[in-house]
Order: structure tokens, then sequence, then C-alpha cells
């Protein structure tokens, strides 16, 4: 069994020159939380929960009027996701998948077409878990 056989084709996604504030509005409207971060359709980055709780939104300490944080919020989605992206490709055996995200500590994984990193797919650790539900 291969990724292409259990992945989510066609994921949500957010462009990088997108806001914090529209990855939030999006992470929260489908109810998701790894969200790949893609120019001209090829995979640049991830957003995670984890990429949030280490950013640092201002605070009534740190800022003087509430128009400075949301200034803060319409920052471009690059300046807060995670870099270089793991990913796998849709013919990747499911156990090198598992082992990645447990390895990684990670629930997701980004799917790139073969030779390249146009983004097709994201296989989560839910997928996995249905994959196996069926083998028993």
């Amino acid at each position: 069994m291969t990724v292409r056989d259990i992945m989510t084709e066609n994921p949500i996604y957010i462009e990088v020159n997108q806001t914090i504030q529209e990855a939030l509005d999006l992470l929260y409207e489908s109810n998701i939380r790894p969200l790949p971060v893609v120019e001209r359709g090829e995979l640049r980055g991830i957003l995670s929960d984890r990429d949030l709780k280490t950013y640092t939104f201002p605070t009534r300490a740190t800022v003087d009027h509430a128009e400075e944080a949301l200034e803060r919020l319409q920052e471009p989605v690059a300046s807060v996701m995670s870099g270089a992206p793991l990913s796998v490709n849709a013919e990747a055996e499911i156990p090198e998948v598992i082992e990645l995200m447990l390895d990684q500590k990670i629930g997701a994984v980004p799917v790139t077409r073969a030779g390249g990193w146009e983004l097709i797919g994201i296989v989560s650790y839910v997928d996995v878990l249905k994959a196996a539900r069926e083998l028993f």
C-alpha cells in the first residue's frame, strides 16, 4: 500500500504571500491543523499549530494601540511558517510515512509529485489509522 492509496488529494493550502490572519481564518474554518504553504503550486513550507504557538502575538503590555496588533496579523505567512518542509511522494510506502511521522513527531506530511515540489496531497495520522482499521 502506498501513500497514493490513503492520502487526501487537493489539500487545503495557503500561498506564501497571504497573511497570518488569512491563515488563522482558514485553519479555523476548515478545522485542519497543518496547512501547506505554496508558491505557484509548489510546496515552500508548512504552517502548524506549533508555529503559531511560538509566534509572539502582541500583548497589551507591548502594544500601545490595537492597530499595531492588527498590523502584525497582516504579515505574510512566510514570516512564521516552517520552511524546508518534509514531504513524501505518492509512491512512498505507508511504513515509511509512519516512521517519518514518529521520528519527527508530526501528524501530517505533504505529498509532492515525484521529482519536484508540486503539492498534490497530504497524508495524516488519521489517514494512516483509517487504512490500518481496514486491516483488522
